[in-house]
């Protein structure tokens, strides 16, 4: 496995991904009872901004940079308020050194009564993760294959959970493994919720079969995100989307208020674009 999030930490991917899991566990949480939350793919938990790695790739300065601030009275502002407010509690002022990845998002939303398995199958960064949740009982660090954990985990004694998938899509049939998984996971935790990350490139094809087998498996209501930052023959990560399953009540309308400002506020010089609704 030679992927290191470190090079993109905070880029365009990361602010829809973590805005969008902010407000989940956010709305989520309105009910007491407790939750269980599950990363098959945690990383590092955080990631220095001013660290090598950031820089040389400086993803993030065209990502969480743009939008860490509020704006003169921007409706969307109120839509990234929890999103902002882990960031703040990361980090000094306005000086943005810190970038919470996935699994230190979920730890700082986590309630007494709450609990996590955050997975990681680098041995270097499941190191760092498991120094960042030392002396955290409602956290268990493990080492190895998050798409296995989704079998012993499952159902989980709570009955109400998050999953987030989001792997780094280096093998390739990354999708067969995900969509296999994720139906088995899906028979043993009906009424989970999940967030299912994928990247879009100038190789739409691969993406669309994804999709098209996910559909095949039959889902609850499903809630399809995609945010398009650069020209679709451009090289690279051209945007990236989201699959949310059994999806809350309020995120399509708060979406429908987050995407347009950060296509307009993420896409720099070119002409940002998304795509929101059903699965179909």
């Amino acid at each position: 496995m030679n992927y290191r999030h470190s090079f993109h930490a905070g880029n365009f991917a990361d602010v829809l991904k973590h805005s969008v899991l902010a407000l989940v566990i956010t709305y989520l949480q309105r009910k007491e009872a407790a939750l269980f939350f599950l990363d098959t793919h945690a990383g590092r938990a955080v990631y220095d901004l001013a660290g090598r790695d950031a820089q040389k790739t400086g993803e993030w300065r065209e990502g969480v940079g743009r939008i860490q601030t509020p704006g003169p009275g921007a409706d969307a502002d109120i839509v990234l308020q929890p999103y902002r407010a882990l960031l703040a509690g990361f980090n000094k002022g306005n000086d943005l050194r810190t970038y919470p990845g996935s699994s230190a998002i979920l730890r700082g939303l986590l309630r007494p009564h709450d609990r996590a398995i955050f997975c990681e199958a680098h041995r270097e960064e499941a190191a760092r993760l498991r120094q960042h949740c030392a002396g955290d009982g409602r956290v268990r660090v493990i080492e190895g294959d998050g798409y296995g954990e989704l079998s012993r985990c499952l159902p989980p004694p709570e009955r109400r959970g998050l999953i987030l998938i989001d792997p780094p899509y280096e093998a390739t049939n990354e999708y067969s493994i995900l969509t296999a998984a994720l139906e088995k996971a899906l028979r043993r935790f009906a009424n989970g919720v999940y967030l299912v990350w994928y990247p879009v490139t100038a190789l739409r094809a691969p993406v669309d079969g994804f999709l098209a087998a996910i559909r095949d498996l039959d889902l609850p209501k499903t809630l399809r995100i995609e945010l398009m930052l650069h020209p679709s023959g451009a090289e690279g990560l051209t945007g990236c989307g989201l699959l949310v399953i059994n999806q809350p009540h309020l995120l399509e309308t708060q979406m429908q208020t987050l995407l347009p400002f950060l296509a307009s506020t993420l896409a720099g010089d070119h002409q940002g674009s998304f795509h929101l609704g059903p699965l179909r």
